[in-house]
């Protein structure tokens, strides 16, 4: 906190003095009231700070699953066996994925005017 000033103080006794007014005049009830509005709001205030945090934890562990399961994904990928471009093997998927592609660019070639 920074220097406490004489305009501070004199802000500090006219709201005590202002508090002892009230009480004079509506009596001790004031105080109660008083008490438990700044508690609720205090509570209120802790509560939003607490959710943002909970909120932000949680942010945290979505993000560390979806790590690791890209990571998994990624993995996965590296180990899949690759589409078999070897003589003597299984080459049918490796012919339907060169068939649809001349496929398309035959369209393409008879679309043009």
């Amino acid at each position: 906190m920074g220097e406490v000033t004489p305009e501070t103080v004199n802000g500090l006794v006219n709201a005590w003095l202002w508090g002892v007014d009230q009480v004079d005049t509506f009596g001790p009830g004031v105080v109660f009231v008083a008490v438990v509005a700044i508690t609720w709001r205090a509570l209120n205030r802790a509560a939003r700070y607490v959710e943002r945090i909970r909120h932000r934890i949680e942010l945290g562990r979505q993000l560390a699953d979806e790590q690791r399961q890209m990571a998994e994904q990624s993995a996965a990928i590296d180990d899949a066996p690759l589409i078999p471009t070897r003589p003597g093997h299984d080459t049918a998927a490796l012919d339907t994925c060169n068939a649809i592609l001349h496929a398309t660019q035959t369209r393409e070639e008879t679309d043009q005017p």
